[in-house]
């Protein structure tokens, strides 16, 4: 059965016992998590009894709120060594473009556009 947090806090003490992830998490004073992915990447998650918020800082304004039961999942693929994130910017918006393996990514990481602009976010 899948790990499913009640609080901001439960999630990052379950994040933090998580082997395989990469970075530095950190609760911040106002009950979020601030996780540092490398230089360029920093992830954002909160989460309360009525909302749950994924975002990423790196100017592309994209975030997500996923279900109770997904969040812990969704943060071990984007945290977990190995994978990268993509994310894509169109006239419609950001969404999240590939997560996994980078060995699994159909395109370079050079790759800059399609149909969008692409951030390969490492």
């Amino acid at each position: 059965m899948a790990f499913i947090p009640n609080t901001t806090e439960e999630l990052y003490i379950q994040l933090c016992k998580t082997e395989g992830l990469r970075g530095d998490i950190s609760l911040t004073e106002e009950g979020s998590i601030v996780w540092n992915l490398n230089k360029n990447l920093t992830r954002d998650v909160f989460l309360d009894e009525t909302d749950r918020y994924i975002g990423i800082n790196k100017g592309l304004h994209h975030h997500w709120h996923p279900q109770a039961e997904d969040i812990y999942t969704e943060l071990c693929e984007l945290g977990k060594a190995g994978n990268v994130l993509v994310v894509r910017e169109s006239i419609i918006g950001t969404q999240l473009f590939y997560c996994g393996p980078a060995e699994e990514y159909r395109f370079s990481p050079k790759t800059k556009w399609y149909w969008g602009r692409l951030y390969y976010l490492g």
